[in-house]
């Protein structure tokens, strides 16, 4: 990535104009923006007792690295 513009400068314009995005799955027409990726992770983590839930889990406090699953 660090001689992306050397390398492969057609690729790096296209990533410095702003055209790339994030694939989760191998489903076609599903791919969305980086930032709206990580509003959705987010989403996730916090519902049904995700973040919050592990930070009510006495458990979890002394583990190190966070909640293994």
């Amino acid at each position: 990535m660090q001689n992306l513009v050397t390398t492969a400068p057609k690729v790096h314009d296209e990533f410095m104009a702003g055209k790339f995005l994030v694939k989760r799955t191998d489903n076609k027409f599903c791919q969305i923006p980086t930032d709206q990726t990580l509003q959705h992770i987010s989403r996730v983590a916090k519902v049904s007792g995700g973040i919050v839930g592990i930070t009510h889990q006495e458990a979890a406090w002394d583990r190190p690295g966070g909640v293994q699953q």
